[in-house]
Order: C-alpha cells, then sequence, then structure tokens
C-alpha cells in the first residue's frame, strides 16, 4: 500500500509541475499574442488565435482537472506517510474502528462521501490495499490529463504557425 501510495504521488507531482510550467507558458505567449494583435495583425491571421485560445480555454480544462486529482494524490500519500490514525491509544477494537471509520465518512460532503464510504467498505472487508490501488489509478488519470495538455499544446502551436504568412 505505502509502495503504491509512493509512486503514485511521485508520478503526479511530477507531471503537475510539468503541466503547470507549459500552462503558463501557453497563457503567457498567448497574451502576449493577444495584447499585440493589432501590431501582429500582419504576420498573424486573427481567426488562428482565436482558435489558439479556444484551444487554450481545452488545455485550462484538462489543467484544472489534473491539478484536483495531483491534491487528491498528494494528500492521500502525506496522509499515509504521517501515519493518520495509526498510531492511536490504546488500539481500537474492530467494533470502534468501524465507529471511527463512520465518523470519518459523514465528515465528507455528497459527493466525496460515497467515494470514501465505498473505501472504507472494501477495507473493512479485508482489502488492505484499496487506498494505495485508488491512489496509483487517479495518479495515473492526473499523468493522462497531463499527456492530453501536452497534445493540445503541440496543437496549439500549430494552429498558429499555421496562421503565419
Amino acid at each position: 500500500n505505502k509502495s503504491l501510495v509512493g509512486v503514485a504521488s511521485i508520478v503526479a507531482a511530477q507531471y503537475e509541475k510539468f503541466a503547470g510550467w507549459l500552462v503558463a507558458g501557453l497563457g503567457a505567449s498567448l497574451a502576449l499574442l493577444v495584447s499585440n494583435l493589432d501590431k501582429t495583425k500582419d504576420m498573424i491571421q486573427p481567426v488562428s488565435v482565436s482558435y489558439a485560445i479556444k484551444i487554450f480555454v481545452a488545455i485550462l480544462v484538462a489543467h484544472t482537472a489534473q491539478k484536483i486529482l495531483a491534491i487528491v494524490v498528494s494528500s492521500g500519500a502525506t496522509s499515509l506517510q504521517n501515519g493518520v490514525g495509526a498510531d492511536m491509544e490504546p488500539p481500537l477494537t474492530m467494533p470502534e474502528l468501524s465507529a471511527f471509520l463512520s465518523n470519518l465518512e459523514n465528515a465528507y460532503p455528497w459527493p466525496m462521501r460515497g467515494m470514501v464510504r465505498r473505501s472504507f467498505n472494501r477495507m473493512r472487508k479485508g482489502e488492505l490495499t484499496f487506498f494505495g490501488k485508488v491512489i496509483a489509478h487517479l495518479s495515473l488519470w492526473s499523468a493522462g490529463l497531463a499527456a492530453l495538455q501536452m497534445v493540445l499544446a503541440i496543437w496549439l502551436v500549430l494552429v498558429v504557425a499555421r496562421g503565419l504568412p
């Protein structure tokens, strides 16, 4: 479980950094293009810039989703690393543990409560690596969204380049 979560957190963090720099660079470049469109209209077609902005909005949507997943992965990894709830004194009995998990479930708002409840139910049934598997899957989704951002970024650059005379 710790291995799955540890690797997942590293993967999510690295892709999140790269995607953040990519989005920041593209945003700055587009801002420069748009703010100087009156001077560059002879060098680049305004329709290309307009199309590039639409692609950039898609990149922002993917980046926002990726950032949310990266935060979930990072939070899960940090809680596991810090042993949140692992060092309770005295050790909990099964009924106490069940009550503890139920209280944690109820602390989350809908729709997160359902996901947390399913996770805890699987752990109650003895699937101890379920948390690690979920975090690993979320990390892979985060990496996939970063890859989507890269593809969209290349497409954006090609759209702008095609608008050059």
